[in-house]
């Protein structure tokens, strides 16, 4: 017996019934929780086959699939609209609307991050030929070179069709410790997403070098779970994936209501850096530097002197002076209060611990200080960061 499957269709909807939205995207709370503020009823696709019943046809859809997939041209043809939450542009996005990363502003914000840590040689691997993530390096090879820093270039290989990275990957591990042992240390190495920087991170290990001290990696933050669970944790920009939600739903409500659609992609830039094991150091190569930054991290808590750490590390005062402005950019001063707004702001993401309380941990004796200076740093009130970034 034949059986014949409903088509996606748009069907009038009672007064009083809830916006249905369908979704062709990866599990996503941030979808969720839009959908409950707005009073949208998700229904997700994937799991139908695309084959709804009359009473859930969609006004719209927030899709992963490119403009030209038959599904898409399905919803479209059937009068609903559809919002594209995808990685790259498309030559389609004037006709399907994009919400897309910001892979320039992603390359400049790394590229400033490893400036902002005093490294002098920073370095990405690419595919050859190029990937869409072309953008990413180019951006950040020109914010490196911008902030006086020499970016190093490594690129695999693409292999045969239908051979992935596992097939290949001992040919790509040796052409990566190779290109590794010829750059300078300490090195800062960007990844294009938390899986390749977990394998980088043991590559560079399996090589003989030490992360973070030799060759700290920054990854395009993607998964939690695999930058939390890595070994060392890996730091990544954070993509800022909830306003690139809010952003898609925001589009599509003005879009069932009738509005005309942008012709380009709207770019949401990365929210910032997550700093985990992987980053945690300073990569200027000066011992004075390196040795007073590690007694400063170590010891945030105290209300040290520029003097007292000339004295631990058993250098004149000036000399300590000249080498932090030489290798860093900035005072011995400027380091330790960077340092502890750092720190700060990931403790306020991970405890409920009182702001007074976190502060005195990191060495902020006025609370009107460090309020100050962190609203000067962040652009936020602590208490309102912690509100925006808990749990990140």
């Amino acid at each position: 017996m034949s059986v014949r499957r409903d088509k996606i269709g748009v069907g009038k909807a009672a007064p009083d019934a809830p916006v249905t939205v369908a979704i062709a995207l990866p599990s996503n709370p941030w979808i969720r929780e839009e959908a409950v503020a707005r009073g949208w009823r998700l229904v997700h696709m994937r799991h139908l086959f695309f084959h709804l019943p009359a009473q859930a046809a969609p006004r719209g859809a927030l899709v992963d699939l490119v403009p030209d997939d038959d599904r898409v041209r399905r919803l479209l043809r059937r009068g609903c609209r559809v919002v594209r939450l995808g990685h790259f542009p498309h030559p389609d996005d004037d006709r399907v609307p994009a919400v897309l990363p910001d892979h320039e502003a992603e390359g400049r914000m790394a590229a400033d991050y490893f400036a902002e840590r005093g490294f002098r040689h920073v370095g990405y691997v690419g595919s050859d030929p190029w990937s869409e993530m072309r953008v990413l390096y180019e951006a950040f090879r020109a914010r490196a070179i911008e902030r006086g820093m020499f970016c190093h270039l490594h690129r695999f290989k693409t292999g045969a069709s239908g051979e992935g990275f596992s097939q290949t990957a001992p040919l790509k591990e040796r052409g990566f410790k190779a290109w590794l042992r010829g750059v300078p240390k300490p090195f800062g190495l960007l990844a294009y997403n938390d899986v390749r920087a977990s394998v980088f991170a043991a590559w560079t290990v399996h090589a003989g070098f030490r992360v973070p001290a030799d060759v700290a990696i920054l990854s395009r933050g993607k998964s939690p779970e695999i930058c939390e669970w890595n070994m060392p944790s890996l730091s990544c920009l954070d993509l800022y994936e909830e306003r690139r939600v809010r952003t898609a739903c925001d589009l599509l409500a003005r879009l069932m209501a009738g509005e005309p659609g942008p012709k380009t992609p709207i770019l949401v830039p990365p929210r910032g850096v997550i700093t985990r094991e992987s980053t945690d150091a300073l990569g200027a190569p000066d011992p004075i530097v390196r040795a007073a930054v590690d007694f400063l991290w170590t010891h945030l808590e105290r209300d040290l002197s520029v003097d007292d750490v000339a004295e631990a590390v058993g250098v004149p005062l000036h000399r300590l002076k000249r080498a932090f402005h030489e290798h860093l950019g900035r005072g011995v001063a400027a380091e330790m209060l960077r340092r502890r707004l750092e720190v700060l702001r990931d403790l306020l993401c991970k405890e409920k611990t009182p702001v007074a309380d976190l502060a005195l941990r990191v060495g902020f004796r006025n609370l009107a200080h460090l309020h100050r200076q962190f609203r000067r740093a962040y652009g936020v009130s602590p208490a309102r960061y912690r509100k925006e970034h808990r749990g990140r």
